[in-house]
């Protein structure tokens, strides 16, 4: 199956088109990006109700800082530069509004949350984000191995690989 195109290798899964699979790995991107965004809001010391409140021209970067600037609240920092422009980027990918008066969080559908959803939302999208990693480890151990067994010598068992003898 390797080298050959995707619908090709699985043409029960394939349909065609990659279209829905782009989708879905673009969504679940935006979800884990906001994770990064909302941890970093939250360490910062940002309350549930300022987090709903704030709009993309709240938010600026200095140096490698996210910097907000909500109306009634004293300026702050909190994040890496790098994390919320990711996360716009992913966020335009998707056709959000990306307006000076849209909310920075807001949901798959690119509504905002309220302070009410907005608890449940981030232990949903944590949970997104370390099921990412998870597997994104685990395709990278099993590169790893297949990288091991492509390279060794014919007839050489590696451990992971297919040919280990016991």
């Amino acid at each position: 199956m390797i080298g050959r195109p995707f619908a090709e290798a699985f043409p029960e899964e394939g349909a065609g088109s990659l279209a829905a699979l782009r989708l879905t790995f673009l969504r679940k991107g935006f979800l884990g990006r906001q994770e990064r965004l909302l941890r970093d809001l939250r360490a910062a010391g940002c309350s549930p109700a300022t987090i709903c409140a704030v709009r993309l021209g709240d938010v600026s970067t200095q140096d490698d800082t996210i910097v907000i600037r909500h109306p009634g609240c004293a300026p702050a920092q909190c994040g890496s530069a790098s994390t919320l422009q990711r996360y716009l980027e992913r966020r335009a990918e998707l056709a959000f509004d990306c307006s000076l008066a849209a909310p920075l969080i807001v949901d798959l559908q690119g509504n905002p949350f309220s302070v009410e959803r907005l608890e449940a939302h981030y232990e949903a999208v944590r949970t997104v984000r370390v099921a990412l990693e998870a597997n994104g480890s685990f395709c990278r151990a099993l590169l790893s191995v297949h990288q091991l067994d492509a390279a060794a010598p014919p007839g050489h068992a590696n451990m992971g690989g297919r040919h280990v003898q016991s």
